[in-house]
């Protein structure tokens, strides 16, 4: 009785239990804004807008949205095709094949001719002082399953390595693999990307070179599940290279839909940080 007794209190007190929550209050009170965007001022305020979770979560919201969600409200224009209402001067920022924001060094590899970069300047809310944006869009998930297959492996690793390692430690730990990995995304990609793969693909690498390195058991996570989490990542690479040499080479507009910036930059950090990390099969060295 004492044992189940202090399991939950444990379960209740747990950095995973209460990241979870939060990822699932983000992602109710976000589809819940979407749906009334959608309904109230159209799809092309919600495309070009996004949901007030997402202006504020984000790793950057450009200023320019901001304009061009004002001039679409304000004209009550709610698709593509009344966009011809408007008058031209408005009309052009939406026809400017260069937006004046920041977005990603990827954009030099796939347009043919790369807009310029003058007045781009990176972190522009962070340099605001929103520095919870650093980490904030590891909370964020474009739908359901997104949602439920992050929280599946936030608990399969996150809860064991807490449990071995302390909230503290496994609290840094993921605020170290998120800021790490959602920069390197916003760098290459911009913006515009969600979801915990990232801090997800470093928790896998930091168990497995521990393991490796302390030959550890107490994580109960079979070797196949790791090499399951290292061939998917490595799948991602993989196909991410693949695009990217034929954007470069044959001018083929091949675009993954998937942070794997993140994804790669998180495993990276995760397999050092475990190699290099001081803790030993008796806990800290």
């Amino acid at each position: 009785m004492r044992d189940t007794i202090a399991s939950g209190k444990r379960l209740l007190s747990s950095c995973t239990l209460w990241l979870s929550i939060l990822a699932i209050l983000l992602f109710v009170l976000d589809q819940t804004e979407k749906e009334h965007t959608l309904q109230q001022e159209g799809p092309l305020v919600l495309q070009v807008g996004l949901t007030p979770v997402q202006r504020a979560m984000l790793f950057d919201y450009p200023d320019i949205l901001w304009q061009l969600t004002e001039i679409l409200a304000r004209a009550h224009v709610r698709t593509e095709q009344e966009l011809n209402n408007l008058p031209w001067k408005e009309k052009s920022y939406f026809l400017d094949p260069c937006p004046r924001f920041w977005q990603g060094l990827e954009e030099l590899f796939w347009q043919d001719q790369p807009c310029s970069r003058k007045g781009n300047i990176l972190f522009t809310k962070i340099r605001e002082g929103e520095v919870w944006r650093l980490l904030s869009p590891s909370f964020l998930h474009a739908n359901f399953w997104h949602l439920l297959l992050n929280l599946g492996w936030l608990w399969i690793l996150g809860w064991r390595l807490e449990i071995a390692l302390g909230r503290g430690v496994f609290l840094g730990l993921f605020c170290v693999l998120g800021v790490f990995s959602n920069t390197a995304q916003y760098l290459v990609g911009g913006p515009f990307f969600l979801g915990l793969s990232g801090v997800l693909a470093g928790l896998a690498g930091f168990m497995w070179s521990l393991q490796k390195k302390t030959g550890w058991t107490m994580f109960s996570v079979p070797r196949a599940t790791f090499l399951f989490l290292l061939w998917f990542f490595g799948g991602m690479m993989l196909m991410e290279s693949a695009c990217f040499m034929l954007r470069l080479f044959w001018g083929i507009p091949c675009v993954f839909p998937v942070a794997n910036t993140a994804h790669i930059t998180g495993l990276c950090a995760g397999l050092l940080l475990g190699k290099y990390s001081l803790f030993t099969k008796k806990g800290v060295g």
